[in-house]
């Protein structure tokens, strides 16, 4: 097998592991099957830790015992958790480190896919790729690789086998016009914003940051009772608001209907109940009854309690006869105690708070409320939950969401290619042109001249590079005469002219002051 055949069978190799790599790993963003998933949280430990990344792909079919990713409608984010059973057409995930299950059971469709591949800390070096001074780096090493490239290549794209002693042609860099330079560095351009819209792609457009969130109840106080009808209760009721004469009233039944509000996608349970307490001025304070606990249903829940007058009023009594003083006005106090439990991701939660109390002013007389029904909602608990954000890039002191660079940077690309096909076809057409591939080319050996004296014999070659190859041979200068329709080129060897005439393509090719030799078109 000769070296050449080794080459290629390598080269298409190569290519084919990069296409297959590219299939496998090609984002779902850009029309791929992968998806990559960055783990956050303590759910799937110890396998997965915060930072981890995730390769996930669609499969034809899930089966309880895989690890795979789900569209979250609870949460709004992506979970990756293990599928643990099915329910119908529906799949039940749970975190391997977690002691419930999740509240989201999606069907297939909601299923991103399943785990194919796991990156320790590959989200993190995947946000690190985004630094900017990363993006730089890889461009200058473009632009340089690009460059080295270029200079160990001719214009034709073959290297030089010419003499190196005889021939002062310019390297193959130099051999490129401007609009060649200017393609070359609008390439560059490309490739880098290129890359980084294809690492932007892949990096999520918002993220999941925990915040804390309070878990509210807020209710609602009434009371009531029965007297005998007459003049101060005409009904022969007590309604709330009213005061409670106590030779008319004895008891009176104190409601509060209470509702809890927790952040969505939170599942609450909890339990309210009634205590009532009786306290003097100076400072004496007991309890007198209670309520039992009533559970919430569709996160409400009422509880009463009944204020039994006469039975308040003995506890007072006994108060004021052990204290040697008489009976004193007091404060009788409805405090609503509310019991709440349930699952923050990450972990459950259980809290007990207790809400604003329904005062009453009791005297010997009367029962009257001290103040107006709180109604204020009052926090419980407070639940970390996840809130889904833009992804905002820090880049010199300046912060630009990811989805803003990946239109910056997609529209860079965009327009730095249509650059370089415009300057790659106008460098093409130049180094067409024979006359002004010769003139930047020998640029250091051609020397325009006012008139072209013919001597000797007269020889015309055939091309340009024929006449090239006479002056290196010979060692001449190449005289170049311009003109409007053709330039003249000749070599003068003693009694031989060699000249070729190159008619003009276009106004590309300069003249040069007669008698100095011409500086051709720089890079």
């Amino acid at each position: 097998m000769t070296r050449r055949t080794r080459r290629a069978l390598g080269g298409a190799a190569g290519l084919a592991a990069v296409l297959v790599g590219m299939w496998l790993l090609w984002p779902q963003a850009l029309g791929g099957r992968t998806d990559y998933v960055v783990t956050h949280g303590v759910s799937m430990e110890p396998h997965f830790h915060t930072g981890d990344l995730a390769l996930v792909r669609p499969a034809a079919s899930y089966h309880v015992g895989d690890v795979a990713a789900y569209r979250s409608v609870s949460l709004h984010t992506t979970v990756l958790h293990r599928i643990v059973g099915q329910d119908g057409a529906r799949f039940v995930f749970k975190g391997d480190n977690n002691a419930w299950i999740d509240v989201d059971h999606p069907a297939s469709a909601q299923i991103v896919g399943r785990l194919v591949a796991h990156v320790p800390n590959g989200g993190r070096y995947l946000h690190a790729a985004q630094a900017p001074w990363l993006l730089l780096l890889i461009g200058l090493l473009v632009v340089g690789l690009g460059s080295r490239l270029s200079r160990r290549r001719g214009p034709a794209g073959g290297r030089h086998r010419g003499r190196a002693s005889s021939s002062r042609r310019a390297p193959s860099a130099r051999a490129v016009g401007a609009a060649g330079s200017v393609a070359a560095v609008l390439a560059a351009v490309v490739a880098v914003a290129g890359a980084a819209t294809a690492l932007l792609a892949v990096v999520p457009g918002t993220q999941v940051r925990q915040t804390a969130a309070p878990v509210l109840a807020s209710g609602t106080f009434s009371y009531s009772g029965t007297a005998a009808p007459g003049v101060t209760y005409p009904g022969g009721s007590v309604r709330s608001g009213d005061p409670v004469y106590r030779g008319l009233v004895r008891q009176v039944t104190v409601r509060y209907t209470d509702r809890i509000t927790a952040p969505a996608g939170i599942p609450v349970r909890g339990s309210l109940q009634l205590d009532v307490s009786v306290e003097t001025a100076d400072g004496w304070r007991t309890g007198v009854t209670g309520s039992a606990a009533v559970p919430f249903s569709g996160g409400t829940a009422t509880s009463e309690v009944v204020l039994d007058l006469p039975a308040i009023g003995t506890v007072l009594g006994r108060h004021a006869a052990e204290v040697g003083v008489g009976v004193p006005p007091a404060t009788v106090r409805v405090t609503p105690t509310v019991a709440v439990s349930g699952s923050a991701p990450g972990a459950p939660f259980a809290a007990v708070g207790a809400g604003t109390p329904l005062a009453f002013a009791l005297d010997a007389t009367a029962l009257r409320p001290s103040g107006p029904s709180p109604t204020a909602a009052a926090p419980v608990a407070t639940v970390p939950v996840p809130v889904r954000r833009p992804h905002v890039l820090s880049v010199a002191g300046h912060h630009i969401t990811v989805t803003t660079a990946r239109s910056l940077a997609g529209g860079a690309a965009a327009l730095a290619l249509l650059g370089a096909i415009g300057a790659g076809a106008l460098a093409r057409r130049r180094a067409g042109d024979p006359a002004a591939a010769l003139l930047r080319s020998y640029r250091d050996r051609v020397l325009t001249v006012e008139n072209l004296p013919v001597a000797g014999v007269l020889i015309d070659v055939a091309s340009v590079a024929a006449l090239a190859r006479v002056a290196d041979t010979y060692d001449r200068l190449i005289l170049h005469l311009p003109g409007l329709t053709q330039h003249t080129f000749a070599v003068h060897d003693g009694a031989t002219t060699y000249r070729h005439v190159v008619p003009v393509q276009h106004e590309g090719v300069r003249r040069a002051p007669a008698g100095r030799v011409l500086a051709g078109p720089r890079d």
